[in-house]
């Protein structure tokens, strides 16, 4: 690393002369994973990732409180064809931070626009959803992730060889629900396909929070924030849609 370089995460509290010792380590090379890493930078990205994280859930949850007014919800309805705009930028927006993941400070200005655009898409969503089952939504799917979270952090378990297997359920999760979309209503299966996606998301945050200190550069904390972000969003959806249909009893 050059000598004029800033040391990385410097705007944690650390003490100088750990700070020197971390900037001028092997632990922020590209090689080297977190569990790699000395003990100090380990802390430093879990806490990093976290707290990142949580400012985009708030963010998240601001914005679509704001698309859940009456007004909101009004111009939304009226204007559907709109929703293809943060669609389109949030597809544009991660390619484009895969890209450039590592270069600062596109990275988090990319991830900001990320996260607006996909807190878009869910406002719309939550605008026209049932008040009391978005609330239990929100308290359910943050257990769920505080509890699985916690879990796989302190385990000793290995989570890899779930790769294969959460790729092809999610693959089929998808495909199944493009093929629901041309079929008539069905409300067994909307309560199959809702504790699909549960599972599904709920085995991702697993095995994300797994590479997140296994696998994982130091620096790749952002593309431990878009999974973890997309995880818990999707399972929010999902224990949404199941909420729903067991209220259609």
């Amino acid at each position: 690393m050059p000598a004029d370089a800033p040391p990385p995460y410097t705007y944690q509290s650390i003490p100088h002369d750990e700070e020197a010792q971390l900037a001028d380590s092997d632990a922020f090379k590209l090689d080297t994973t977190v569990e790699q890493s000395d003990p100090e930078v380990r802390a430093l990205f879990v806490r990093k990732v976290y707290t990142v994280l949580f400012l985009q859930l708030v963010g998240t949850a601001a914005v679509a409180a704001a698309m859940s007014t009456s007004g909101a919800v009004a111009w939304v309805t009226n204007h559907p064809a709109l929703l293809l705009v943060p669609l389109v930028g949030s597809l544009a927006t991660l390619g484009a931070l895969y890209w450039k993941s590592l270069s600062h400070p596109a990275n988090l200005i990319l991830l900001a626009l990320f996260t607006l655009m996909e807190s878009l898409l869910l406002g719309a969503i939550v605008a026209v959803a049932d008040r009391t089952a978005v609330l239990q939504a929100v308290v359910l799917s943050a257990v769920v992730f505080g509890a699985l979270s916690l879990y796989t952090l302190q385990t000793r378990h290995h989570f890899a060889s779930l790769a294969s297997y959460l790729y092809y359920a999610l693959m089929l999760l998808v495909g199944i629900g493009l093929v629901q979309l041309v079929l008539p209503y069905s409300h067994t299966f909307e309560l199959v396909y809702s504790v699909a996606g549960c599972a599904v998301f709920s085995g991702y945050i697993l095995f994300d929070t797994y590479l997140l200190q296994q696998r994982l550069s130091p620096d790749a904390w952002v593309l431990a924030n878009v999974s973890l972000y997309l995880d818990v969003l999707n399972l929010f959806l999902s224990v949404l849609r199941l909420l729903n249909a067991t209220s259609d009893d």
